[in-house]
């Protein structure tokens, strides 16, 4: 297929979120093959596909949606209302595929152009020697979230040269760059042996003396290396990855705070004469919790919708620093809020919720993992803060 037929068969017009509604039974259907097999069913991934939901966020002009954040956030939010996992190889996988914006063309259309062409990678630690034409390299790496329906992987290496580490003239800090592989040149192994999130299939790859030709390779966020000048990736990819799990967290969060309306309007718990719904304690409850996690939403999504207008507006190559921190501090705050909520729902709901393979129990096991990454942590409130007295905050933190 040429790059022009392919632009053709854009996914920019698509109703994103009509397809999440027209795929959500599917989804739920198989929530419980998808946490057994720890990864996305093949049926439901070409489901997901067909439906352009992994490029939401790909160039235009290599079939993509290349959607505003908001809507990419709203996507995932739906999406993890019915299953967190699918939601999650979704936003991780199409974060990847921003890359496309600073991969030479070729290479970019040799991944994208492919209807089927997914990205993935994970942190770890390689090394690519410098040899004519391109690298050696060997590295391990895990955590690679959708991995299992990638076509190309990329491993976080360090650059070597005769036997000495590159360094940077300006910075002295060693050259770093993501090496891309064709997913049949790594060896795949499973590690994800979790409590929840199960089915993002997040486990481990490898290569050995693999060679990387010299343009499969990207520096991540440099604005110097990008040819695609749209707002969308002067977004930097640690604050796309914070905006949707954010999402996905308030998804797991209000479907979990439903399911326990729907247990409280029927249940008399043991020793009570009334049901839930009739105590004062859980009418407060509901409510308090419905409206954290109202207020964190539109925290979040006006937040989003002002770095947007800033980055449209400005047309600069890279977001500021106070729009990093901002949209850091929202996302952190939303993630938190839906923990807290999510663990409302669970222990109000009593012994209803500990049932396992019940959604209830599900959703509780995706959430507490969901708080265990990096984006969940409670020290980048602290980052925020420091910006916010003035201090430097760790820039790789926002």
């Amino acid at each position: 297929m040429t790059a022009n037929a392919l632009r053709n068969e854009s996914h920019e017009d698509v109703d994103y979120l009509a397809e999440v509604a027209r795929l959500s039974p599917l989804i739920a259907s198989m929530s419980s093959e998808i946490e057994a097999a720890a990864q996305l069913p093949d049926r439901l991934a070409d489901a997901l596909l067909d439906a352009g939901l992994y490029r939401m966020l790909l160039p235009t002009a290599l079939g993509g949606g290349q959607v505003e954040p908001r809507l990419f956030v709203e996507v995932l939010e739906r999406i993890a209302r019915v299953d967190a996992s699918t939601a999650w190889c979704i936003g991780q996988t199409s974060s990847c595929s921003m890359s496309a914006a600073v991969l030479h063309p070729e290479v970019g259309a040799r991944i994208f152009l492919d209807p089927r062409g997914v990205m993935a990678w994970g942190p770890g630690k390689g090394r690519a020697d410098i040899v004519e034409g391109g690298f050696r390299v060997t590295g391990d790496w895990s955590f690679a979230s959708g991995c299992r329906q990638a076509t190309w992987v990329g491993g976080l290496s360090t650059l070597y040269r005769d036997g000495q580490e590159v360094t940077d003239p300006a910075t002295g800090k060693p050259v770093i760059k993501i090496m891309l592989f064709p997913v049949g040149q790594v060896a795949m192994r499973k590690s994800w042996n979790v409590i929840g999130l199960k089915g993002t299939g997040s486990d481990s790859y490898s290569v050995k003396d693999v060679f990387v030709p010299e343009r499969h390779c990207l520096v991540q966020d440099d604005p110097r290396e990008r040819h695609n000048h749209s707002p969308l990736y002067s977004v930097t990819s640690r604050n796309m990855y914070a905006m949707g799990f954010s999402g996905i967290a308030l998804g797991i969060a209000t479907a979990m705070l439903d399911q326990f309306i729907d247990i409280a309007k029927s249940k008399t718990p043991k020793g009570l004469q009334s049901t839930l719904k009739q105590s004062a304690v859980v009418q407060a409850g509901v409510a308090q919790a419905r409206a954290s996690l109202e207020s964190s939403r539109v925290y979040m999504a006006t937040t989003i919708d002002r770095v947007w207008s800033a980055l449209k507006a400005s047309g600069a190559p890279a977001m500021s620093l106070d729009d990093r921190v901002a949209l850091r501090l929202a996302a952190s705050h939303a993630i938190r809020q839906a923990y807290q909520v999510a663990d409302y729902a669970f222990h109000a709901a009593g012994a209803s919720a500990v049932y396992t393979g019940d959604p209830m129990e599900r959703r509780f096991r995706d959430i507490v993992t969901l708080r265990q990454h990096i984006q969940g942590r409670d020290d980048l409130f602290e980052i925020c803060g420091q910006y916010m007295l003035g201090d430097a905050p760790d820039f790789l933190s926002v």
